[in-house]
């Protein structure tokens, strides 16, 4: 082997170690970034389900438009102010039948939950689902991809 090749070899040992190490950096980073968003929707999650809007909307025996939106106006408003990154939240009221969103119309037909509802599937409880919900733009569906997380009573 002479100099040439050595140092040529050398150098690309060097090349492939910085390399390796900057992509152990960099999936560092995606580990602690989902372990923070997992931690920050547990905690939401947990909000959530004993908020009293949510309440009042998840157990409502009569559909009153005007509560409906007072209530899921305080829960959005309180929840994208302090986590920026949720798109929406959607509640559903086994009682009515009914399914009230933010983000969508309010009155939005989630099919893949009523999918699941009628199924003898289980809803996956704090998991994230991978969704395109597709989205209407100047008369265009247009995908949008978001990660969908179920919270629900065990009743």
């Amino acid at each position: 082997m002479n100099i040439k090749s050595f140092l040529g070899a050398k150098a690309y040992f060097l090349l492939v170690k910085n390399e390796y190490a900057a992509n152990q950096k960099i999936l560092f980073q995606v580990k602690y970034n989902m372990s923070f968003m997992d931690q920050t929707i547990t905690n939401l999650s947990k909000f959530l389900y004993l908020n009293s809007d949510v309440t009042a909307i998840m157990y409502a025996k009569n559909e009153d438009m005007i509560e409906v939106s007072s209530h899921l106006t305080k829960v959005v408003s309180s929840v994208t102010s302090a986590i920026p990154y949720i798109h929406s939240v959607g509640i559903y009221n086994r009682n009515l039948d009914q399914t009230y969103s933010s983000g969508f119309p309010l009155f939005f037909k989630d099919q893949m939950l009523y999918e699941f509802i009628n199924s003898d599937q289980a809803l996956p409880k704090l998991k994230p689902i991978f969704r395109d919900i597709k989205k209407l733009v100047n008369g265009v569906t247009e995908p949008e991809y978001v990660f969908l997380f179920y919270i629900r009573n065990s009743g």
